[in-house]
């Protein structure tokens, strides 16, 4: 669903609401740095714990860490995938996602470890190849900006 919501976001404004690495897995595409935080790899692993739990490949939530980071653009997209997606099973959602035209031009349909997905990739699938060149600079600029200002343990 973050995927999704990334998705959307990029498609209407240009712009991802989380961004950063994004990569083909068997069942679906994921953010890297998610994929790492539920493998137990990533340097905000303190922070995720508090919140979420891992059993494996599941993801439970533990307490609520709120919406106070996020806008109300941001809110309003993950509202609107959970009641599209409502009554959806997770290997639902799952597959929805095998149809996304980055994802299949990425995944080889062979199992094995991810693949990334260009930034490029997904901006021409959304249909924004137009401003490809404005939404990659941007992103990179907020990378830039996210590690200079990011809280290192």
């Amino acid at each position: 669903m973050l995927y999704m919501a990334d998705r959307m976001s990029l498609e209407k404004t240009g712009q991802p609401i989380i961004g950063g690495r994004l990569c083909a897995m068997d069942y679906g595409p994921v953010h890297s740095e998610v994929h790492d935080l539920i493998k137990g790899g990533n340097a905000d692993q303190k922070q995720w714990s508090m919140h979420f739990a891992n059993n494996s490949f599941y993801v439970h939530l533990a307490t609520d860490p709120g919406v106070a980071a996020l806008s109300r653009y941001e809110i309003g997209v993950l509202g609107d995938l959970s009641q599209k997606y409502m009554g959806y099973d997770d290997w639902d959602v799952a597959s929805e996602t095998l149809k996304f035209p980055e994802y299949v031009q990425a995944h080889d349909g062979k199992n094995g470890p991810p693949i990334a997905i260009s930034l490029e990739r997904l901006i021409e699938a959304v249909g924004r190849g137009p401003d490809k060149a404005k939404i990659t600079s941007n992103a990179r600029e907020k990378a830039f900006f996210d590690e200079l200002f990011s809280v290192k343990s």
